[in-house]
C-alpha cells in the first residue's frame, strides 16, 4: 500500500510473483476527499476494506510502508479471515495516545485542519505549480536525509503532474498531509487489543536509523507489542535493518531477499 507502486520497481529483479498494488485515497494519483471533509485513520482501513471486496479476493497478502504499514496491521487484526500474509516496512506500532491530553490534542487538530483547508482554498493553482528541481530539492530536504536526489524521482513519479513546460503540480490532496493522521485515539491498550488480534503470517522489518512519531516512545514498549506480535501470530519474523525509514526505497537490496523468502514460504 501507499508507494507499493514505485518500490516494487526496485524489487522486481528478485521477486517474480505477481504484486498488486494500491495508492490510498488522498495519495499520488487516487482521488481526492470531498471538500469538507475531516479526515482519519478509519477512512484507509475502510478503503482497503472496500478495494479488497471490490476485486472479490477470498485472501490477500498486505505490504506496506510507515503509515501504510500501520493501516495494514489494522486491516490484518479487524479482518483476520481476509488476510494471508502480513509485511510492515518500519511501522511496529501507531503512536500511542495520551488520555490526559486528548482535549487538548484535539482542539490543536480540528484548528490545524481548518487553517490548512482555508490555506488551499485561497491559494491559486498558479501559485501552486512548481518546477521539477524545486519539487525534488523540497522533497529531499523534508525527508531529512533518508532519501537523496536519485530517490526523489522515484517517489516523484506518483506524487507530480506535469501541466507545462518544465511545470508541474502536486497531485497528493494535501489535507492528507496534516494532524489528523497523525492524531489518534488508541490508547496503548487498544493497541496491544489490535496487536492481539493478527493472526497470519507476520514480517515486520525496522530500519535501525529511522526515525519516526513512535521513535520517542521507549523502547520498553516496542518491546512489549513484538512480544505480542510473536505470540499472536502464526509465523511472526522481526528483522532490523542498516538503513533510515527509506531504506526499502534507497538500498532494496537489503530489504528485498526476507520479503521474497517470507512471500515464498509455505508456497507450494
Amino acid at each position: 500500500m501507499e508507494s507499493s507502486k514505485v518500490n516494487y520497481l526496485q524489487y522486481k529483479e528478485d521477486l517474480q510473483i505477481p504484486v498488486p498494488w494500491g495508492i490510498l485515497a488522498g495519495h499520488g494519483y487516487s482521488s481526492h476527499y470531498h471538500p469538507g471533509m475531516f479526515l482519519s485513520l478509519y477512512d484507509h482501513i475502510y478503503h482497503v476494506k472496500l478495494v479488497i471486496d471490490f476485486f472479490k479476493w477470498e485472501e490477500v497478502t498486505l505490504m506496506g510502508h510507515s503509515m501504510g504499514g500501520q493501516i495494514a496491521l489494522f486491516v490484518a487484526s479487524i479482518f483476520p479471515d481476509k488476510i494471508h500474509k502480513l509485511i510492515s516496512l518500519d511501522a511496529i506500532k501507531l503512536r500511542s495516545s495520551s488520555p490526559d491530553s486528548f482535549i487538548i490534542d484535539m482542539k490543536a487538530v480540528i484548528n490545524d485542519f481548518q487553517n490548512i483547508v482555508k490555506k488551499i482554498e485561497n491559494v491559486s493553482w498558479k501559485s501552486s505549480v512548481t518546477t521539477y528541481n524545486q519539487a525534488r530539492e523540497k522533497l529531499v530536504k523534508n525527508y531529512s536525509g533518508s532519501v537523496e536526489a536519485e530517490h526523489a524521482d522515484i517517489l516523484l513519479a506518483r506524487s507530480l503532474r506535469k501541466t507545462g513546460e518544465d511545470e508541474y503540480e502536486y497531485t497528493r490532496d494535501l489535507r492528507t498531509v496534516i494532524r489528523p493522521f497523525l492524531f489518534n485515539d488508541f490508547t496503548t491498550e487498544k493497541l496491544k487489543e489490535i496487536a492481539r488480534g493478527i493472526k497470519c503470517p507476520f514480517l515486520l522489518i525496522k530500519a535501525k536509523h529511522s526515525v519516526t512519531s513512535v521513535s520517542s516512545e521507549r523502547i520498553e514498549l516496542h518491546q512489549e507489542f513484538l512480544d505480542i506480535y510473536r505470540n499472536a501470530s502464526s509465523d511472526f519474523h522481526f528483522v532490523q535493518v542498516n538503513g533510515t525509514h527509506h531504506v526499502h526505497l534507497t538500498h532494496p537490496e537489503v530489504v528485498a531477499p526476507y520479503i521474497c523468502n517470507f512471500l515464498r514460504k509455505n508456497v507450494a
